[in-house]
């Protein structure tokens, strides 16, 4: 099985600064190599060209242009049995990309992952809103060409598309067990270090410790 794996993020230089994402996705192409040859597409959206950054900035939130970068289907794709794509903002490139891959590739199976749904909330300021709309616009048409979503929410259906419920995993291969000393306390002590988003739920957390600790706990 000949499977293409596509996403938005670049592929990372150096093994010394993998992003969280970007483990991730390591994870999901090595569990993918199991069951066929995977490669990846994998796109990059920045640049550290300031004046390209900043027109890109302007037109990604117009209707006629591409909300990342435009790419579009070529013959790297030819011959593909499954394509896993992990979401972007949705948009008349991704539409065509998708129609495209079906074309040329008529028994592909597509599945899509969105990390976060529903993702609405997300794009609800001034400046996102655009994108937002061309998303809303864009995503009526993915059930003509999307066969499954693969969702970390409990929905059985997304945009009129049967979804394949899962959740985070971790690759224990390439995370070194801790050696842990021993306490004589009775103190629970915990370190968060990430780049925190709204949805990841740190609010619900910190409210989940408030409430323990009205009611007097043992255990600090």
């Amino acid at each position: 099985m000949n499977i293409a794996y596509v996403d938005f993020y670049g592929e990372s230089k150096t093994d010394k600064h993998v992003s969280g994402v970007e483990r991730k996705m390591q994870a999901q192409i090595k569990a993918s190599g199991t069951i066929g040859s995977v490669t990846r597409h994998s796109y990059e959206t920045q640049t550290e060209n300031t004046a390209l950054r900043y027109f890109r900035m302007i037109t990604r939130r117009l209707p006629c242009f591409p909300s990342k970068i435009a790419y579009r289907y070529d013959s790297s794709y030819d011959g593909i049995d499954a394509l896993y794509f992990r979401r972007t903002t949705l948009d008349s490139y991704a539409v065509r990309f998708f129609r495209d891959i079906r074309k040329h590739n008529p028994s592909c199976k597509i599945v899509m992952e969105l990390p976060t749904y529903p993702y609405d909330k997300e794009m609800t300021s001034l400046i996102e809103y655009p994108r937002l709309w061309k998303d809303r616009w864009n995503r009526r048409k993915l059930k003509r060409y999307i066969d499954r979503i693969v969702t970390f929410s409990d929905d059985d259906e997304i945009f009129g598309i049967p979804t394949i419920k899962t959740m985070n995993g971790i690759d224990f291969e390439t995370v070194p067990l801790r050696k842990v000393a021993e306490r004589r306390d009775d103190t629970i002590h915990a370190v968060m270090v990430a780049n925190f988003a709204p949805w990841h739920g740190l609010d619900k957390l910190i409210e989940g410790m408030n409430r323990y600790y009205e009611k007097q706990p043992k255990r600090i």
